[in-house]
């Protein structure tokens, strides 16, 4: 309507002209005031209760809820000389996820900061145990008419009876702040400190049991009391020529829990001691260590056409919590002392990268990086004779429960070469080259090298059209591999025997996928058509090929492919269109083999007989469309956001003839969302916003879809299920700009 106005009034100023006579001026249009800071203060409205809908944001409750943000700015007019700034950015601050940041400072001089932030994370509303929990959660005690099972749970009798709420959620704060002073010209030093606390409970598995044939288990609450102290300081210099900075890092973690008791809800074939009411088993919880960190990053320009970068950094981390007693259970025989009272854990770590770019000419670049890491762990070694699970009597040396920790090291050194030359104004050529060699202990594979070569090239075929295309081959091969190492270097010679190369823990077929032979192929490209001033699309794909070449067992196939379509319409200044599409294909190959030491040693190769594959496979497409409409100008601005994604996992498996096999059920997730935005412009400060969110969410998931507390004969579940769910948010705010 306000387009077709304007059409009629051109044609009437031109007669106006021609008749000579005066219709007036059009009053010039006011530039729109610049305002730096806004406050958005209202209510909203959760229709249901889900915490996989509120995961993050702290919408997890039905009701109302309050809507807080704010971003304040005062700054000295630019020609004052002071250049004095205040600011105060606050976001959800009615909300769970809310944060909030304070800066106070002069331009060119100092700066200073103070922070806090939150971060939800919502996991289950559904789940149910029949433990108590104490006040701090580190205590799990059964009732007292509480009716054990035999390591089976159907003949636990009160067990639904006895069952209560429990929610699993927990909170991370963080608060802090630092500063940065320009001490001179080119010079600054910063500094910072921040404390994060996390508090509440995630899920871990309460295991009895001394060996694979007497198991018995309860997925519990395990609690969450950690603080972590972050301190760094930098000193940090930029001149013509050269910029460096140098600073420190510490990073210091405590655990205020140090294990979780739970009382053994079964009987079994363990001890008497073990089993309910008596039983009790203690978990560790993550122990308290400190990380020291030394970094200097910098640069130096050459020449006007070549400059070297380097990042070197060196890494002290200690871990001497108290170790936990073998056992709590004194009815249990355990004479083999801790070999320490902490692991006196400590890890050194250097990484170092080094690096040159230089334009030899108008049409050619080089670039060559070296990356050289260390990680050096000097634990000591010791040998520990476990008391498995509480639940029986500690072995000798001679057992399969004295065990040796294993300290991994790592070490790694990385080249890559790189050239790009431009063929002509619209196309350029890059190729390039990488070696990476990985040395790892304790490992199957000591060493693995891998080549790779790719390609790169850029076209521009007009001035509207952008492509460009990159191929790359990776090759990996590896020393010898040792299938047994895992059990030799983690077990005692009066365990090992004799002929300690006759013991293995996996199949001496399988392959770990991670450090096996691979070749690897990577496909990559994108297109963007400028169609005209108002219409853009874009096309990006992504296909990558992981073929493990020497593996029997394990992971022998991986491909994955993504590709995306997106288009923008920008009809007007007042109207803009926007939609995608995403295609995304995970496929995994799997090959392995049934056996145990009934299995005969010919059986235990014969994949005919014995063999299984699992062909996995993850499809998921997403599609969204977004809309902005300037409905009436600087009157009411709208907006639109629909995205819709489907998820799909299914696995095709084929098994040999001494088998049995039934098919698993599809894994399926689907979501819906929109998002309607309305900004109402009751004057040039004042906004009224109205804001609608649904958001419908559907997963099929043979995991947890009708599992119940007691399900499995076992484990005592949580009984949580798939969290389907349908919310409707609407919120009403006003926002004022100054």
């Amino acid at each position: 309507m306000l387009q077709t106005a304007a059409l009629w009034l051109l044609p009437m100023a031109a007669v106006a002209q021609e008749m000579d006579f005066d219709i007036g001026e059009a009053k010039p249009k006011e530039p729109k005031p610049i305002y730096t800071s806004e406050v958005e203060l209202g209510v909203g409205w959760v229709s249901e209760d889900s915490y996989k809908f509120g995961e993050y944001s702290g919408l997890e409750t039905k009701g109302p809820f309050i809507i807080g943000n704010l971003s304040l700015q005062i700054r000295d007019p630019y020609d004052s000389g002071d250049g004095e700034y205040y600011t105060l950015t606050g976001t959800n601050l009615g909300l769970e996820s809310r944060s909030l940041r304070a800066e106070y400072g002069k331009q060119g001089k100092f700066g200073l900061f103070a922070l806090y932030t939150a971060t939800p994370k919502y996991l289950h509303d559904d789940a149910r145990t029949p433990y108590i929990i104490s006040n701090d959660g580190t205590s799990l005690t059964l009732p007292a008419n509480w009716v054990p099972g035999n390591r089976n749970i159907s003949q636990m009798t009160n067990l639904v009876a006895d069952l209560q709420d429990v929610n699993i959620k927990y909170q991370r704060q963080k608060y802090g702040g630092g500063f940065a002073w320009l001490a001179a010209q080119g010079w600054t030093v910063k500094s910072s400190f921040t404390r994060e606390n996390k508090t509440g409970d995630q899920t871990i598995a309460a295991i009895f049991g001394s060996n694979g044939g007497n198991p018995a288990a309860a997925i519990v609450p395990e609690p969450i009391n950690y603080e972590t102290d972050t301190f760094d300081v930098s000193l940090g210099f930029a001149g013509k020529k050269a910029h460096f900075v140098l600073s420190y890092n510490l990073s210091v973690f405590r655990d205020n829990n140090d294990g979780l008791l739970f009382q053994n809800a079964y009987t079994g074939t363990w001890p008497a001691s073990v089993s309910y009411p008596t039983g009790y088993g203690l978990l560790g919880l993550p122990p308290d260590n400190k990380a020291h960190h030394v970094r200097f990053a910098g640069s130096y320009l050459i020449t006007p056409t070549t400059r070297a970068t380097a990042n070197i950094s060196y890494g002290h981390l200690t871990q001497n919590d108290p170790f936990l007693p073998f056992t709590i259970n004194p009815g249990l025989l355990a004479p083999i002392a801790l070999p320490r009272e902490s692991l006196d854990g400590e890890i050194d770590t250097i990484l170092a990268t080094f690096g040159v770019t230089s334009q030899v000419s108008p049409k050619f670049n080089v670039r060559a990086n070296y990356r050289f890491e260390d990680r050096d762990n000097n634990t000591p070694r010791d040998i520990y004779v476990v008391v498995p699970a509480d639940s029986a009597n500690q072995g000798t040396l001679a057992s399969a429960t004295a065990r040796i920790n294993q300290p991994y090291s790592r070490k790694q050194h990385l080249v890559e070469l790189e050239g790009a030359y431009r063929l002509s104004s619209r196309t350029k050529l890059t190729l390039g080259y990488a070696y990476d060699q990985l040395e790892r202990t304790f490992s199957e594979v000591a060493k693995t090298k891998e080549h790779s070569i790719k390609g790169k090239l850029n076209a521009n075929p007009s001035a509207t059209v952008h492509t460009w295309v990159s191929v790359e081959y990776a090759d990996r091969n590896g020393s010898d591999y040792d299938d047994n190492i895992a059990v030799i270097s983690s077990h005692t010679d009066e365990f090992l025997g004799p002929d300690p190369e006759a013991e293995f823990d996996n199949h001496p077929l399988m392959r770990k996928y991670f450090i096996t032979d691979r070749n690897r192929l990577k496909l990559q490209g994108s297109a963007n058509w400028l169609a005209d001033d108002k219409l853009t699309f874009t096309l990006v794909g992504r296909y990558n090929d992981d073929d493990y070449n020497k593996s029997i067992i394990g992971l022998t196939k991986s491909r994955q492919f993504t590709g995306t379509l997106d288009a923008s319409y920008q009809v007007s200044d007042a109207i803009s269109y926007q939609v995608f599409y995403t295609y995304q294909q995970l496929r995994y190959d799997q090959t392995s083999l049934s056996w145990s030491n009934a299995t005969t040693p010919a059986d235990r190769v014969n994949f005919d007989l014995r063999g299984w594959t699992n062909d996995i496979r993850d499809k998921i497409h997403t599609v969204g469309f977004a809309a902005e409409w300037a409905a009436i100008e600087d009157k009411l601005d709208l907006s639109f956001d629909y995205y819709f994604s489907r998820a799909v996992t299914s696995s095709d498996m084929t098994a040999g003839t001494a088998l049995t096999l039934a098919p698993l059920p599809d894994l399926k997730t689907t979501l819906h969302n929109i998002d309607v935005k309305a900004d109402y412009h009751y004057s040039k400060q004042i906004w009224l916003r109205l804001r609608y969110q649904f958001q419908s969410y559907r997963v099929t998931d043979y995991a947890l879809d009708g599992v119940e507390p007691n399900t499995m004969r076992f484990a005592i579940g949580l009984g949580n299920q798939g969290p389907d769910y349908d919310v409707h948010v609407i919120g009403v705010s006003t926002i004022y700009r100054f």
